[in-house]
């Protein structure tokens, strides 16, 4: 799949660096769902459209998938002796699992409780239910991916594009470099979001945070969206926003709307007029909302 959008420009260097010498330079616009290094060019260049680009070859780093506990799994109606090999199999992990905190608990200062909240598959445990059980996050709840795919090493990533988190929360997650770090991060995030979405500027309410949901075929509540420009934007969708919290100029737009059915109206902060994003209007009966935002994830937070 698609990992980044990866430019290649050309920049003159600063008198700090040399000076008067071309270096080239890549600006990456990632997706945000892994982490990846840059291994090498595509020799082939492709183009369409009079637009040229090249495809470059990348490695994969994920994590390693975490253990699912053996109360989320489905059990089998029926006894069987393999069944119960599993189980005490599965028993003898737990032993080791609380014997290996308890060794870490008597070594630190520490509590069994503060280790269980950050133990791997606890903290998905935890992050899942704190989703689950509070209003705000509704429009996540009803597509949070299945059991397999939240302990598949990956679910922070997923998290992090499609729950309400500012840049520099989403930044502080890529950043990490292991599973767990990622998860504490988000778990802290979840816990201290107050109830709306702000503009970024003024930090005027802009919206309520249990209006963020997916449209349509979309991947998630965030995606990664181009503009006739080439510029990329992050874009959040909601279902409504606050009265009177933003303004739209200009006649509807269907010309490179990025949801095919509806038309677009840029959309301002109604009180220091910082450009949040835009309006979406439904121009096909065969599309549903109605109508919907999407706001720019550098704009709000």
């Amino acid at each position: 799949g698609t990992f980044a959008t990866i430019t290649s420009v050309n920049e003159a260097n600063s008198a700090d660096d040399g000076g008067g010498i071309n270096s080239q330079h890549l600006i990456i616009t990632a997706m945000a769902t892994g982490r990846f290094k840059v291994v090498s060019p595509v020799d082939k260049n492709e183009s369409m459209d009079d637009f040229e680009w090249r495809s470059y070859n990348v490695l994969e780093l994920n994590d390693d998938p975490l253990t699912i506990p053996s109360s989320l799994k489905r059990p089998r109606p029926w006894k069987t002796l393999e069944n119960s090999n599993k189980r005490k199999e599965s028993d003898i992990i737990l032993g080791r699992k609380n014997a290996l905190l308890t060794e870490i608990s008597n070594r630190s200062n520490l509590s069994m409780h503060s280790l269980r909240l950050i133990w791997p598959e606890n903290l998905v445990k935890v992050i899942v239910s704190e989703i689950e059980s509070n209003n705000l996050y509704e429009g996540v709840t009803n597509i949070l991916p299945s059991v397999n795919e939240q302990y598949n090493g990956t679910f922070s990533f997923w998290l992090s594009s499609n729950l309400p988190l500012s840049n520099d929360e989403k930044l502080d997650v890529l950043e990490s470099e292991c599973e767990v770090g990622r998860l504490t991060l988000i778990l802290k995030s979840i816990r201290k979001r107050t109830q709306y979405i702000c503009c970024n500027q003024c930090r005027s309410n802009i919206a309520q945070v249990s209006k963020v949901f997916t449209v349509g075929s979309a991947e998630g509540t965030s995606g990664a969206y181009v503009n006739e420009h080439g510029v990329v934007h992050q874009t959040t969708t909601l279902q409504s926003t606050l009265d009177d919290a933003i303004v739209c100029l200009g006649d509807a737009e269907t010309r490179d709307s990025w949801f095919p059915g509806y038309s677009w109206t840029i959309a301002y902060c109604a009180t220091c007029f910082n450009h949040l994003g835009w309006k979406f209007l439904r121009v096909r009966n065969d599309v549903h909302p109605q109508q919907f935002w999407g706001l720019s994830g550098s704009q709000i937070t």
